[in-house]
């Protein structure tokens, strides 16, 4: 399958209230599907938003719940659904991305960079590793919001390799630049397409832009959001990594013995 078509749920999120955004995403799954999309991404935390108060009691409940709707959602319509959710393990509480297919959870992903900036780290637990996922049409990644700041946490995404990221988010004003610009560069770095599911709307934190993107490996923009809530879908060639790899050669040509070695000079 060289080309499959991909869904971005660019939604406002109801603050702490999982049984509304459920309700919402649900049937847009359904629409998506009719379009013919494969995948269908969907905003971080798309369930429950930022809600920290409630953080421990939604996420004890959240699991099985949502993933059980998202699962009949992903069977019925023959789809891929990714999205995070607060998760807890171990009686910790994670900011997990579940990749969820028509006969059952694909994998998860941790989110491994939390955001000190709105108090992140101070609820949910950093993950340890990233996750890739061989999927019927190719290998995917995963990486949530915050991640696409980090391009180390990327490139051994591409290098094991992946040919699509996708980054649910919640990116809020002001920084539409910095959102368009790393998408755009961790496509270009990595020669692979990156598809981004930002939020809109408000929260008590917040307001959200939305600006939803796909991002093909020359750095091309192929769909691009406003800031209202919206289906966006469009395709992608995956053939198109393969000769985009194969025109500029960036992971042959990688130096790896440069990297691991330091020279360091002192004034003496």
């Amino acid at each position: 399958m060289a080309t499959i078509k991909v869904s971005m749920l660019q939604m406002d999120i109801v603050f702490g209230n999982p049984k509304a955004n459920s309700d919402k995403a649900i049937p847009l799954i359904e629409a998506a599907a009719r379009e013919g999309s494969k995948v269908v991404l969907l905003p971080e935390l798309w369930t429950t938003g930022y809600s920290y108060e409630d953080l421990r009691s939604l996420a004890e409940s959240l699991e099985e719940k949502t993933s059980s709707a998202v699962l009949n959602a992903a069977s019925s319509n023959n789809v891929y659904v990714i999205g995070s959710i607060p998760r807890i393990k171990d009686n910790m509480i994670y900011n997990t991305c579940l990749v969820v297919g028509p006969h059952g959870i694909v994998g998860r992903y941790d989110k491994v960079h939390l955001f000190r900036l709105i108090g992140e780290n101070n609820f949910f637990t950093a993950g340890k590793s990233y996750s890739i996922y061989h999927m019927e049409f190719g290998v995917i990644g995963t990486a949530l919001c915050y991640d696409i700041r980090f391009p180390e946490l990327c490139r051994p995404i591409a290098i094991a390799g992946a040919k699509i990221l996708f980054v649910p988010a919640e990116w809020p004003h002001p920084r539409l630049k910095h959102w368009r610009s790393l998408l755009i560069g961790r496509a270009i770095e990595n020669q692979m397409f990156v598809v981004g599911c930002n939020r809109v709307g408000m929260d008590p934190l917040n307001t959200y832009f939305g600006h939803s993107m796909i991002v093909d490996p020359a750095g091309e923009v192929l769909v691009e959001g406003g800031e209202s809530e919206a289906l966006l879908t469009g395709g992608i060639d995956l053939e198109k990594v393969d000769r985009i790899r194969s025109q500029i050669p960036c992971f042959e040509d990688r130096n790896t013995v440069a990297y691991e070695n330091r020279v360091e000079f002192r004034e003496t």
